[in-house]
């Protein structure tokens, strides 16, 4: 009796024979949780809740939470240029959340930017989309902290003082 079966490699398998990376899901979910975080920023209102209640320590542990998802993905050791990518840009997000300054946000976006253009030229669509996603929160961190120290004075950022002269 002759074997009449032949296997075929479908694309299932051969995807099922590759080396599944740990580094895109957990990146998404720390770009995801950055994006929420923000929205809420832009959104929450609290004067409708009691002001004895201290909403800004949860906010502030909302974000120490996405430092450390951050910071934690950043120890671990890349295994591909995919990997390595979004573990550069998880540092810079960690980075970001921890600044103290306009000017040192605007140096975590300009590497970003870089990253991004590297990931657009040499990875592939999914990582480059997901990057993007990361640089755009980055972005509108930026876009936010210079918003709130216009507020408080207009005369610390850089480029008031500028037009100022």
């Amino acid at each position: 009796m002759s074997d009449i079966y032949t296997t075929i490699a479908i694309r299932a398998q051969e995807a099922a024979s590759k080396p599944t990376s740990f580094f895109e899901p957990r990146f998404a979910d720390i770009v995801s949780n950055l994006y929420s975080s923000l929205e809420e920023e832009v959104w929450f209102d609290d004067t409708d809740y009691d002001p004895a209640f201290d909403w800004a320590a949860d906010a502030d542990a909302v974000w120490h939470a996405i430092a450390e998802d951050a910071d934690d993905l950043a120890t671990l050791c890349p295994q591909g240029a995919n990997d390595l990518a979004m573990h550069r840009m998880s540092r810079l997000i960690a980075r970001a959340i921890r600044s103290t300054s306009l000017i040192e946000l605007d140096q975590v976006l300009s590497r970003s930017a870089i990253c991004l253009d590297e990931a657009k030229r040499l990875h592939s669509p999914e990582i480059h989309y997901l990057l993007a996603d990361a640089h755009e929160c980055l972005d509108r961190m930026a876009c936010l902290a210079g918003a709130q120290i216009a507020e408080e004075d207009a005369s610390m950022l850089p480029w008031s003082q500028s037009m100022a002269a």
